[in-house]
């Protein structure tokens, strides 16, 4: 990936080194390749911010209905938002639905096997499973150290996350 400064690799290293230190290169190069689609659940967060800026293809939820999965709608910084259930701001629906290969995954709490708790509704265990139905899809949580818990309750709809970012680490669930 050598080059001038403006190819994908030079944007990946800035983007490891500033926007995503505690990521690392190798998982910013991945990001930043020219197919992946990221999934960011805040559309504010310098993460997400960042990575735009490196090229990566973003996307936000959509809630089609209670009991259904997600639908990931493309975004750019800019697009006008429609207010969505809860008065969510998501995009609007006329935005090219897409499959991403990176979720960024909220959570309220992990353990060290990739167990999450989520916000009660199950709408991101939903979409992980139907996108890793049909491809492989890298999912992040992103994280304080502090919310990490001993034992999360599982259930057989539960998605393990392959990572968690915390302010101290990068937990790599993928060979646990």
């Amino acid at each position: 990936m050598a080059g001038t400064g403006d190819d994908k690799g030079s944007k990946a290293e800035k983007l490891g080194y500033l926007g995503l230190g505690m990521m690392g290169i190798p998982m910013a190069r991945r990001l930043v390749n020219a197919g992946f689609d990221v999934t960011v659940w805040n559309r504010s967060t310098g993460k997400a911010k960042a990575l735009a800026e490196a090229g990566a293809k973003l996307a936000l939820p959509v809630i089609d209905r209670r009991g259904k999965p997600l639908i990931m709608r493309a975004f750019a910084f800019g697009d006008a938002l429609d207010s969505g259930q809860w008065g969510i701001r998501e995009p609007r629906p006329d935005a090219a639905e897409v499959a991403p290969d990176v979720m960024l995954v909220p959570l309220l709490a992990f353990d060290r096997s990739g167990q999450r708790i989520g916000y009660g509704a199950g709408y991101y265990d939903m979409t992980i499973a139907k996108f890793r139905a049909v491809k492989p899809v890298t999912t992040i949580g992103i994280a304080y150290a502090a919310q990490e818990i001993a034992d999360v309750p599982v259930t057989e709809r539960d998605a393990r996350l392959d990572f968690v970012l915390t302010e101290r680490e990068v937990i790599d669930f993928r060979t646990a």
